[in-house]
């Protein structure tokens, strides 16, 4: 047989078997797609997935990642009997559609709730999908499972759905090694701390406790029973994510798998399919919290499933009545005898009928099988809320709410602002995660006085402006009969864990951190005081105190006064360039200019490769606009514009809005620039996000940034401004071109005096300012983003020409710009990346050594 641990090789290096077995169940689907079972199923799992990861894509549609995660849980699912020494082959041969259903394996093993009926057992309802069953029965039974590798489920999921897809779906686990880490750190009485993840994905974190209470068990010398007793007590998790639940219970009974074959007790892995933030249950009802509804999924009836709020608080007795009467409603029996039969009090009764009733009307219907499976698992929570655990430990999902779907955007925004006060709004709303929330609402109901939480947050937590209400660790409108808010928690419990400087930081989309709190009668803010870790992610590492500065509110006179430029996008529609000789026209009007698109490979999809042959036209040379973008500054120098074709009227400086295609004035256009503004606005409408309703112009003048240079512009103010990049390294240069656009790359602010442009350039071009705003930025795939947001956070004070310090640093800025434009200008066109570079060496040297050492006395008060 072959070793175990070689199975995720296999269809990491996406094996024949493995695609044969894609293709035919693929096959399979597509035969079966119209019957309402497996459209129920499959509707359902899209709700689940949706609620989990927002609006998604994926690269072979939701159809056929329904079916490799079809074929990942039954892979797994049979996995799990093999492991626990179930004969696959035997059960195969006589009733292959139980190797999904479970009966064998839970009369063998005593183990429920991992193998059963859900959304990916439709293979086992059809006679065609028998043969597929059997084949990767054989194939999981030609492997040795004696010796099974930890997190083997995780594994396997990381190698059916490839880095590509994951990334696309946006699921990052959390590795091995953290969840490790912060287990030990949060659970210190292992068999005593009931703990929960409510974000349990694959079950990393479900591995590490299970563990943690194995090990201490150990020390202990608890015998098997009470070992499997706390286990069963002591580690639960929640997750929304259909794929995720699988993973994760078959992760708890494979690490459990010693004490469980000991104990020899019947067991269902407390990992529950669940919506955490309890969104997807309501319960009010007409007895205000008395009731738990269930909404049933694109009903037209809008039909709803009620449970009385007593029963579901008695999780028993709730699960085996909904599991009998689902099945006497399978064999068209009579379920109501349930209620007998499990002494239900008369009381519950009427919820409980209405239920019934309505899972008789889907069983007509063809809805079946899939109802008593979704209920009790969705409105797990709600029990789970009554009896709160003493440790949270999780990666919540990194979401930003304008990625959730539209259901439940609203319902978290109000959440956010109106129940936890946590909400920033205004001109962090783009930037704003469920992190946080997700964070605060496990807190609020799940988590028992002087509790602890543990989560993984995106690094923005430590110190963005989203987060500054969040930090306070005060997290409730208060209620005016009240004396004390609902929800108060010590952030200084412990010092948050900075892992951004671990290399390679690759195992998140961007750099994250660990954050912890306890509880509390008193809140305590999150600290600035951070413990960073030094070296190779899961590796040795070093961790060492160090300060992060929250960005909570702008401490600079400048902070207000900067603007971002226009967002002159897509890039590729208004940007242009002169052909080359061979291209140029031999003749053309008077005051025009030929011009074609410029092509750069940085285009995404879908301008990327777009044809634009149709925009090569004759430009009006009064419609054509130098513009400053990232890539045309240097430290203090001011390198070769871009040029585009933009609608605006020279005389007049404002845009030509009007009722015509993408929002312009046609009748004011010269013809030739209406024909080519026509072409440009079809291609945005036929290209623009599903999301986006706004015409070209609209898109043009987002934020009315361009509006603004071009009301600047009109005031006849000084012409000088000194423009700064928004992400990566500090770069600062002085504008004296009035005409001058400036891109959205940049941010743009008017000075009165060069004094002060040359003050300002001198700060911002610094080593010294580049190392104290580092801590504030967070780190994304290509580098430092955020800048503008952090720059001004930092103590540089109004520009005063009377200040010896503030001419020093003029000083100091006008003699390091003199050295770096005598080494940029001595080379011959250079690049961007060239000049930037040569501009930097030189600022390592003596000038540049000044400057950094006036800067630093001047941000140090010294």
């Amino acid at each position: 047989p072959l070793a175990a641990e070689t199975i995720a090789d296999e269809f990491g290096s996406r094996s024949f078997v493995y695609q044969d077995h894609i293709a035919t169940l693929y096959g399979l689907y597509e035969s079966c797609c119209g019957d309402p079972s497996v459209q129920v199923k499959r509707q359902l799992w899209e709700t689940l997935l949706k609620t989990a990861l927002g609006e998604i894509e994926s690269e072979d549609g939701l159809d056929g990642l329904f079916v490799r995660h079809t074929y990942l849980t039954a892979l797994i699912a049979m996995i799990a009997q093999a492991v626990y020494d179930t004969e696959l082959t035997g059960t195969a041969n006589r009733d292959p559609g139980d190797l999904l259903y479970g009966r064998n394996f839970q009369q063998m093993t005593g183990i429920s709730g991992v193998v059963e009926s859900d959304f990916f057992s439709w293979p086992s309802e059809i006679p065609e999908g028998h043969e597929i069953l059997r084949e990767i029965a054989a194939r999981v039974d030609s492997y040795d499972w004696s010796r099974t590798p930890a997190g083997l489920a995780s594994s396997l999921y990381e190698a059916i759905i490839p880095p590509t897809e994951r990334k696309r779906l946006g699921e990052y686990y959390t590795p091995m090694w953290l969840a490790e880490a912060i287990v030990k750190e949060a659970v210190t009485d292992p068999l005593k701390q009931r703990v929960l993840d409510p974000a349990c994905g694959s079950g990393r974190f479900i591995v590490a406790a299970v563990k943690r209470v194995l090990e201490a068990a150990e020390v202990e010398g608890l015998n098997a029973e009470d070992t499997f007793e706390v286990l069963l007590e002591n580690v639960k998790g929640i997750d929304i994510h259909p794929v995720a639940v699988h993973l994760a219970r078959i992760e708890w009974v494979l690490t459990a798998r010693s004490i469980i074959k000991q104990a020899r007790r019947p067991v269902s892995p407390p990992v529950y399919l669940g919506d955490s933030l309890q969104l997807l249950t309501d319960t009010s009802g007409m007895f205000a919290g008395q009731t738990v509804t269930v909404r049933v999924h694109e009903d037209p009836a809008n039909r709803e499933l009620r449970f009385p709020r007593s029963l579901v608080q008695r999780t028993d007795t709730f699960d085996r009545f909904m599991a009998q009467v689902v099945d006497e409603v399978r064999n068209d029996n009579d379920p109501f005898v349930a209620l007998q039969d499990h002494d239900i009090p008369e009381s519950e009764n009427s919820d409980l009928r209405h239920t019934m009733t309505v899972i008789q009307q889907l069983h007509s219907e063809g809805r079946n099988h899939i109802w008593g499976y979704y209920c009790r698992n969705l409105i797990r929570p709600i029990a789970i809320a009554e009896h709160n655990v003493d440790v949270i430990v999780g990666n919540p999902p990194w979401l930003t709410y304008n990625k959730t779907v539209a259901q439940l955007r609203q319902q978290l925004r109000n959440l956010a602002k109106n129940k936890y006060d946590i909400w920033d709004g205004g001109r962090y709303a783009t930037h704003a995660d469920l992190a946080g929330l997700f964070f605060t609402r496990c807190v609020d109901l799940y988590l028992a006085n002087s509790g602890v939480c543990a989560m993984v947050l995106p690094h923005s937590a430590l110190a963005a402006g989203q987060y500054a209400k969040w930090r306070t660790g005060k997290w409730s409108i208060p209620d005016p009969q009240a004396i004390q808010f609902r929800v108060r928690a010590d952030l200084a419990h412990c010092a948050p864990w900075n892992l951004e400087p671990l290399n390679p930081n690759d195992f998140f989309p961007v750099p994250a951190c660990v954050v912890f709190a306890k509880r509390a009668n008193q809140k305590n803010p999150l600290p600035q005081s951070v413990e960073s870790w030094y070296g190779e992610p899961g590796g040795p590492t070093r961790k060492t105190t160090e300060t992060i500065p929250h960005s909570d509110a702008s401490q600079s006179h400048y902070g207000p006064v900067a603007r971002q430029g226009a967002t002159i996008v897509p890039r590729c529609l208004f940007f242009v360039e002169s052909p080359t000789e061979a291209r140029r026209r031999l003749h053309q009007a008077p005051k025009t200019s030929d011009m074609i698109p410029r092509r750069t490979a940085q285009e995404k999809n879908p301008w990327k490769g777009l044809d634009l042959g149709h925009l090569d036209k004759t430009i009006p040379d009064d419609h054509l606009f130098k513009i400053a973008a990232g890539e045309t500054i240097a430290p203090f120098v001011v390198l070769q514009p871009l040029r585009a074709v933009l609608p605006i009227s020279v005389k007049r400086r404002t845009l030509m809005l009007g009722n015509g295609e993408g929002g312009i004035d046609r009748a004011s256009l010269k013809r030739n620039l209406r024909n080519r503004w026509v072409g440009m606005s079809r291609l945005w409408d036929a290209n623009k996000g599903r999301k986006d309703n706004k015409n070209l112009v609209e898109r043009l003048d987002y934020h009315k940034e361009l509006t603004s240079q071009l009301e600047w512009h009109k005031r006849g103010d000084n012409n000088l401004r000194v423009l700064y990049t928004s992400s990566g390294h500090p770069t600062a240069v002085t504008c004296e071109d009035r005409d001058m656009l400036v891109d959205y790359t940049l941010f743009w602010m008017p000075v009165d005096t060069q004094e002060e442009a040359d003050y300002l350039c001198g700060i911002i071009n610094s080593r010294t300012l580049q190392e104290r705003v580092k801590p504030l930025m967070p780190m994304g795939q290509f580098g430092s983003r955020h800048l503008q947001k952090h720059l001004w956070k930092l103590n540089i004070p109004e520009y005063d020409a009377n200040h010896p310090k503030h001419g020093k640093v003029v000083e100091a800025s006008r003699t390091a710009a003199a050295a770096v434009r005598q080494a940029v200008n001595s080379m011959n066109n250079p690049t961007s990346r060239t000049a930037r570079r040569v501009a930097r060496d030189k600022l390592t040297e003596a000038e540049g050594q000044t400057l950094d050492n006036t800067v630093k006395a001047l941000l140090d008060n010294t």
